[in-house]
């Protein structure tokens, strides 16, 4: 399976996408942000079996481009928030002392 990341977006971008998914019908939202779909995104459970059975190395991203039919966008004025991958990165982000 992928390798799991948490990113920290804000609850008002997370709302934006769940609002999107009920109103589109789309089994998956992702945001844009100034024209580069991010993270988070959204994605409805039928489609949860073809996203745990991916191979390392295979995202998220290039299973939703193969199915661009699957996907709705919400369009955001903002830079992505920041993806939070490895220690090192969650380690940037402790208080400085």
């Amino acid at each position: 399976m992928a390798s799991a990341a948490a990113v920290a977006a804000p609850a008002s971008v997370v709302d934006r996408l769940l609002e999107e998914r009920v109103r589109s019908g789309r089994p998956a939202v992702v945001p844009k942000y100034r024209y580069a779909q991010g993270r988070p995104v959204v994605v409805k459970r039928e489609i949860w079996p073809r996203l745990l059975g991916l191979e390392t190395g295979t995202t998220i991203e290039a299973v939703l481009a193969t199915h661009a039919h699957w996907v709705a966008e919400v369009w955001l004025d903002s830079l992505p928030p920041r993806v939070i991958a490895t220690p090192e990165d969650l380690a940037e982000l402790a208080p400085r002392r």
